[in-house]
């Protein structure tokens, strides 16, 4: 609180309690921009394929090595599952956005979408996070390229 020039007092005026700054800091807002920019990194915005390349792109070592601006889901999810019910909401209702993003994306006749997409995303975040926790180097690149590849599988098998 010192560092962000805020007396507890002041904390305390502007939320409740640390559970209520975990789910700001975690952030509707800032999970929304995630998903927002997730999408719009690309110009081919209604097309399967610039999907499927953000994927991989999120997979990336330069997203493994930006942890400040990175996906909050891969930093903050195992702080989310032993936080409130606030926090877990703010989270589900990310991850459902985030899966209803790709979903459009994807042909409408492709089957189980829904699944495909959270298997998509899970991929991603469980790579990231194994990526991230071991540190720089080659396992931590051997992590976002098999991430990278089941990404590739997943999409290839929802084309099927």
């Amino acid at each position: 609180m010192a560092d962000a020039g805020l007396t507890r007092g002041g904390f305390y005026l502007h939320f409740r309690n640390k559970e209520e700054l975990f789910a700001e800091a975690l952030g509707e807002r800032r999970m929304a921009a995630m998903v927002e920019q997730f999408v719009a990194a690309n110009p081919q915005q209604d097309s399967y394929v610039a999907v499927q390349e953000i994927l991989q792109g999120y997979l990336d070592p330069a997203h493994r090595d930006d942890r400040a601006n990175g996906c909050p889901m891969a930093s903050l999810g195992t702080d989310a599952s032993r936080a409130g019910e606030t926090v877990r909401d703010t989270f589900a209702a990310t991850l459902e956005d985030w899966r209803d993003e790709i979903t459009r994306h994807m042909p409408a006749d492709a089957p189980e979408r829904h699944a495909t997409a959270l298997s998509m995303i899970a991929e991603c975040v469980g790579s990231l996070m194994l990526s991230r926790a071991v540190g720089e180097g080659p396992l931590s690149d051997d992590v976002l390229a098999a991430g990278r590849r089941a990404v590739a599988r997943l999409a290839k098998s929802d084309e099927d």
